[in-house]
This record gives structure tokens, sequence and C-alpha cells, in this order.
């Protein structure tokens, strides 16, 4: 497994699920009505790149892709607002989805990649507060916009799993914190 193995993968993947969302929107410009098409592309994506990663059995994967999607369902639901343009409004929507799935596939990459470091525990997918599955979001949008200018993928994504793995360590001693203040007596 490489880490330029699992982009490329996400890339292709994302690029597939726009296309589907496309189709969709071109047949039923409907609000929403590729969300079928955007729910199975990300758990298809989900369950691929843990397979790349070598991860047979991920607890809690599809509780996560679906805080993933209503987390980051909002900037999907900012483009329906143009659908009624023609061809403006499907090309919105169909950029919003390869957005969502690129974002997807990066958040899942750095969860990969530091299950593998050891980093993270194995349940971590079912402990995510919404908070931390926004701030990999974040930083998922931060390594695009790297990738966009840089193209050193790998770099990109190294520098992501940097930053949430110091996210997460801090989180931790914070955590350990206040538990031995908890459990010391009131002077």
């Amino acid at each position: 497994m490489s880490t330029q193995e699992a982009i490329d993968y996400a890339l292709s993947l994302a690029t597939a699920g726009a296309g589907a969302s496309c189709v969709v929107k071109f047949a039923n410009p409907l609000p929403m009505s590729d969300i079928h098409a955007q729910v199975l592309t990300m758990k298809v994506m989900a369950d691929n790149l843990a397979s790349i990663y070598g991860f047979t059995s991920v607890p809690g994967l599809t509780g996560f892709m679906f805080k993933l999607l209503g987390i980051g369902g909002g900037i999907k639901l900012v483009s329906e607002i143009a659908m009624p343009i023609p061809f403006i409004g499907l090309g919105a929507s169909t950029f919003a989805a390869f957005c969502i799935h690129m974002a997807v596939g990066v958040v899942l990459i750095i969860i990969f990649e530091l299950r593998q470091k050891g980093s993270i525990p194995e349940n971590y997918m079912e402990t995510a507060s919404s908070r931390d599955i926004a701030y990999l979001l974040r930083i998922a949008m931060d390594t695009l916009e790297e990738i966009v200018r840089s193209k050193e993928q790998v770099a990109a994504i190294n520098v992501a799993v940097e930053r949430f793995e110091k996210a997460v360590a801090q989180k931790s001693q914070a955590s350990q914190v206040e538990a031995i203040d908890q459990t010391q007596p009131a002077a």
C-alpha cells in the first residue's frame, strides 16, 4: 500500500461520484436528487480505501461516514440554490459533489494512515466527535488546496496526517490532565 495509491483511488472515485451526480442532476434537477449516488460513492470509497490500507473490518465506518455526510453536507446544500439556473446550477452541484468526495477521501486517508501508525485507537471512528470530524474536514480542504497548488500530493497528505496526529495527542493530554484534576481532592 502506498499513500499515492490511496490518493489516486480517492481522486478517481471522486471524479466518478461527481460524474454520477451530474448525470442524476441532469436527468432530475430536483434538490438533493443525487443523494443516493453521493452516499453510495462515499461508502464504496470508504470500504475500498480501508482495503487499500489492509483493513478488513473498520469498527464504526458506516456511522462515521454518515457523520461526515451530515457535517459536510452543508456545502452540497448551498450548491442546490443554484440548480434553477441552467448549466450553472448543474456545474455548481457537480463541483460540490467532487469537492465533498475528495474531502471525504482525504479524511479517510488521514484516519487510515494514523491507524496504521497506531496513533489513534481502532475504534476512533466510533468515538470521533462532531468537532473532530469538522476539524478533519477543515484539514482535508486545506490539503486539497495544497494539492491543487503544488501537485505534491503525498507531501500534502503527510503534513495533514502530522497536523491531525498533533491535535489528537494534544486532546489526549488535555483529557488526561482533566481526569487527574477531577481525582484530586479540593484544597
